[in-house]
């Protein structure tokens, strides 16, 4: 079908003139500033006619080589400046009023897409998609819901889902209807974030969207991808106040334009920007965010560490949702993918934790094939990974043969699988399935990259299987107050752990079982928050001691912390009171260790508190049973022992095995309510014993063997950087044995602690 070229649309202009063997000769944005130049003279206003528009150049031409035949008698430099100053004068009137907008092509079209996002995305997407799925349509409802009448959404999709194409032209869809004013989109970090405001940026450049929304698209095409464009920019002698940036974007302020003033922000979740984010445009009007789209929230990094799952929640949770004020409605979208167990997704996903966020995961694989054990992972298996490694070409081979073999098997091998989309697999590497594409990836990458990439379900580690969880702490809230003391317990014990910045604490209450009740923990100074790392610590020893060094921080603290847990009396819920009879202090770090000896022995509590060092027996190692006791050691059967103290100035301190010790721990918290043994923490709410919990379970054990013994060894937990707490409860524990607290049921009797006798008392006996 030809064209009239006495009615062509601009496009049509600027595509004709650019079919030259000369190539691109003129831009569609200079094709219509030409047009609003010559008005009437070249055509009817909305359409051109291709002599009068050729006659129109010639003339242009002509003005411009006779006005340099006037500067003939001028210098050179005369010339150039001339020169200079029209063409600049001539680009910066073409450039900033940008003229009359071209018509609405088809007013039908955008109208049926106004209050229908998937028929937005399906027609205005700028690259051709496939049917959209079940999943993908009842994702798309609700972002529609969240967009219209608010609420919190995280949607689990699998990898190739489309969830930040989806996000991306639902942004667009809010701003060109005017459903929603400011727009934050959040990704994991900034360059992600980024990475969403440049596809934003080509979904706007679209022809088909400029052909239905001139208002909005026209001014962003007039930029021809400068962005300073932008400052100045004019339609009809009146500015239109766009911003393009690498940060945000302001939408042209155009009458009658739903999305005039709009603005979309591109932010990491970690940024300052996301706290107090809000917007004045260049009219004076400051906006703030409506609606949020959380896209992919974390990385393999963030997911892997508690401490960032915990910050990237808070942010979430506060500057994000709280963001529009107390008084306006926050709507937030997240489409994501689950990257193991108890990341932030996994956490939001779950109702009990976060009641106020709906969603869902959607595997890719809902049911496998009946034939799913012996065709697929046995036969087609073998045909796809039989090849010679040493031939480039043997395995495209390989799997050529594979595809060849479910073909001629197809029915049987699909039988009984259910997918989520059928149309996704590698149309590119020969597969014509989606069930053949799942376990092609199934095949290929493993169990474990599958569970979570494609099902939203991660596997559990081979280190986490029979570990503690944090589920099993939190289970053991006994609703008491922090500070009360549980009538059963008969001993209470401390334990400080000794940081460059800080001292962590513990304290515990031990019933003669030991059942026993963690009472208070913290740290020092005082923090006033719930949940931090040592890393965030801002309230040091040195701000609460100035002029001290690292030593004399220490020792101040030491006096401080000692004071207020061993000179106060603890209340047990029957009425009476208890102190702690015994208080460890952490003394292995060799730069801390000489100034806790030193406050121990000098101390007003020198009675109650004792330095501490922990040893992890291995298998290998001589076990302190084994320990050939010497004149003057204290040894107990429970894997402690106290060494004879040597020297005038000398101090004793109570070594123990912390692998022995640590298990004994996780064995306590794993012991039912009311059965005697059981350890239990303080508290009604879990979450205000995050970080607690975290650090109970910031290490795991790997079972060893050697010399005839079986050992669980402790280990740092993969991610985890916190155990301070951990090592607390732990020495806690120890100073329990050590007052003569004993398991139920345990061989060794309690033996009653016997104060030392005096030389001058057993000469008095002895006459």
């Amino acid at each position: 079908m030809g064209i009239n070229p006495h009615s062509l649309k601009p496009v049509e202009l600027a595509r004709l003139m650019n079919s030259t063997p000369l190539g691109e000769v003129v831009s569609q944005g200079a094709v219509y500033r030409q047009q609003n130049r010559a008005g009437l003279r070249i055509g009817d206003g909305r359409s051109i006619d291709l002599v009068r528009y050729v006659a129109w150049l010639f003339l242009e031409w002509r003005r411009l080589r006779e006005a340099s035949e006037e500067e003939s008698g001028l210098s050179y430099g005369e010339k150039h400046r001339r020169r200079e100053a029209e063409r600049s004068r001539r680009l910066s009137e073409s450039v900033r009023d940008i003229g009359d907008l071209p018509p609405v092509e088809n007013p039908e079209r955008k109208e049926s897409c106004r209050y229908d996002l998937a028929k937005f995305i399906l027609t205005y997407a700028p690259e051709g998609k496939d049917p959209f799925s079940n999943d993908h349509i009842r994702v798309i409802r609700r972002i529609e819901n969240a967009i219209f009448h608010g609420g919190r959404f995280v949607e689990a999709v699998y990898r190739g889902f489309g969830k930040s194409t989806i996000s991306e032209l639902t942004a667009a869809w809010a701003v060109l209807y005017g459903h929603k004013r400011f727009i934050p989109i959040i990704g994991a970090n900034q360059t992600r974030a980024g990475d969403n405001l440049d596809s934003i940026k080509g979904i706007f450049e679209s022809d088909l969207l400029l052909a239905d929304f001139p208002e909005i698209c026209y001014p962003i095409r007039c930029l021809e991808g400068i962005n300073q464009r932008a400052h100045g920019q004019l339609y009809r002698g009146q500015p239109t106040h766009i911003e393009w940036s690498a940060d945000f974007l302001v939408f042209p302020m155009i009458a009658g334009s739903e999305a005039a003033g709009s603005v979309i922000l591109a932010c990491g979740i970690t940024s300052s920007k996301v706290r107090g984010m809000k917007k004045r445009r260049g009219d004076g009007v400051q906006l703030r965010p409506d609606f949020v789209i959380v896209d992919d929230p974390q990385d393999e990094e963030s997911a892997a560490s508690p401490q960032q799952v915990t910050k990237r929640l808070n942010i979430i949770k506060k500057a994000i949702i709280r963001s529009a004020g107390h008084t306006t409605g926050m709507s937030v979208v997240m489409p994501c993918t689950v990257i193991q167990k108890d990341d932030l997704v996994d956490q939001l996903l779950d109702q009990r934790r976060n009641p106020a966020w709906q969603g869902e995961r959607i595997p890719f694989v809902r049911r496998w094939a009946d034939r799913h054990a012996d065709l697929w992972l046995v036969e087609y298996a073998r045909i796809r990974n039989t090849y010679n490694a040493d031939d480039p070409d043997d395995q495209v081979r390989a799997r050529a043969e594979a595809t060849a073999f479910y073909e001629a098997h197809r029915a049987e091998m699909d039988k009984g699988c259910l997918i989520s989309w059928e149309y996704c697999f590698a149309r590119d590497e020969g597969e014509v399935s989606a069930i053949q594409h799942a376990y092609n990836a199934l095949i290929d990458d493993g169990e474990e990259v599958f569970a979570s990439e494609f099902q939203n379900d991660p596997l559990t580690p081979p280190e986490e299987e029979g570990q503690l969880t944090r589920e099993e702490v939190l289970a053991k809230l006994n609703n008491l107050k922090r500070y009360e003391v549980a009538t059963a317990c008969e001993k209470l014990t401390a334990f400080i752990d000794v940081q460059g910045k800080c001292l962590y604490y513990v304290v515990c209450g031990w019933g003669a079982d030991f059942t026993g009740y963690v009472v208070d923990y913290g740290v020092f100074p005082d923090q006033h928050k719930r949940y931090f790392s040592l890393r965030e610590v801002t309230r040091t020893l040195q701000n609460a001691f100035p002029g001290t060094g690292q030593e004399g921080a220490w020792r101040a603290g030491f006096e401080a912390l000692t004071g207020n847990l061993l000179g106060r009396e603890w209340k047990r819920d029957d009425g009476s009171v208890l102190r702690i009879s015994r208080c460890l202090i952490d003394a292995n770090d060799g730069n801390a260790s000489q100034t806790v000896y030193d406050f121990c022995r000098q101390s007003a509590h020198a009675a109650v508190v004792m330095p501490s060092r922990g040893k992890g027996v291995t298998a290998s190692s001589t076990p302190f049973c084994d320990y050939r006791k010497k004149p003057g050691d204290r040894v107990s059967e429970w894997n402690w022992r106290i060494p004879a103290s040597k020297g005038r100035n000398a101090i004793r301190y109570i070594l123990f095995d912390t692998n022995y010790w640590k298990s004994f721990i996780r064995s306590r918290w794993r012991v039912a309510k009311g059965d005697p043994g059981c350890l239990s923490v303080f508290g009604r709410r879990p979450e205000t014993l995050r970080m607690f919990s975290e650090q109970m379970i910031s290490e795991y054990s790997v079972r060893t063997e050697g010399r005839g013994r079986v050992v669980d060894e402790w280990k740092m937990r993969p991610g985890h950087t916190e155990n301070h707490l951990w090592d607390c409860l732990v020495g806690c524990a120890v100073g329990a044995s050590e007052q003569g607290i004993v398991l139920s049921g345990s061989s060794t009797t309690a033996r009653p602690h016997k104060p030392p006798v005096k030389l001058s008392e057993l000469r008095k006996q002895k006459r």
